[in-house]
């Protein structure tokens, strides 16, 4: 009885108002409207960046995708040991796993380590992910393919790569206020890349790079609810 009141004091909590919106009556979510932030694993992150550029190589099966630690301790895919071109687009699943080392694009998003049982992955929020989605060269790579992709059937100007962008990488449109932010900036980055000389064309499809690479960086693509 008493868990059935509860429920029932919680439900008129967050029902409030008519007019009210879950998010304006429990914006902190203390009654459970919504299912709360969950940063997406490891794997899933890398596949999700290949499949927004277009560059997901999805065969199946085969050797594994090998891997290479540089002298400044990042661990990379070794291109030079690959089977194929395309091979180190493979699906995270297919990267090799060693005790010792993982790729480092994992490695910083919590993937587990194999010399030791992981009965529940962690999901910390630290300032290095960040870091290295603004500066990975893998995400960097993948953000121009991403551009490439937009453009090819968008452009790199006015609100259509943008609407193509958003839909891509969010699943979804663009907010008015978002469209008007993002050609803004689509505006000012084409601007100072003009100013250093480059040809307006390049300077459009660079600054629609950083959209792709801003959006990469968001928490709606990096967190599900």
């Amino acid at each position: 009885m008493r868990n059935a009141a509860h429920s029932s004091r919680s439900g008129s909590a967050l029902r409030g108002p008519s007019s009210a919106l879950p998010a304006q009556v429990d914006p902190s979510n203390q009654l459970l409207w919504r299912m709360r932030l969950r940063r997406i694993d490891a794997e899933a992150i890398r596949d999700a960046i290949l499949v927004v550029s277009g560059r997901l190589d999805p065969s199946m099966g085969g050797p594994p995708v090998p891997l290479h630690s540089q002298l400044d301790g990042m661990v990379v895919i070794d291109e030079k040991a690959l089977q194929s071109p395309t091979a180190k687009y493979r699906r995270s699943v297919y990267v090799l796993f060693r005790r010792a080392y993982n790729l480092s694009l994992l490695s910083v998003f919590d993937q587990p380590l194999v010399a030791v049982t992981c009965p529940q992955r962690d999901a910390s929020a630290v300032p290095l992910q960040s870091l290295t989605m603004l500066n990975d060269a893998f995400v960097a790579e993948q953000a121009e393919a991403f551009a490439d992709r937009v453009s090819q059937t968008a452009g790199t100007s006015g609100e259509k790569p943008i609407r193509s962008a958003f839909r891509l990488a969010l699943g979804r449109q663009p907010t008015e206020a978002e469209i008007r932010i993002c050609a803004q900036l689509l505006q000012r980055q084409a601007a100072a890349y003009q100013a250093g000389k480059l040809p307006r064309g390049q300077a459009e499809r660079k600054a629609l790079v950083q959209l792709c690479h801003t959006l990469l960086n968001t928490s709606e693509f990096l967190y599900a609810e």
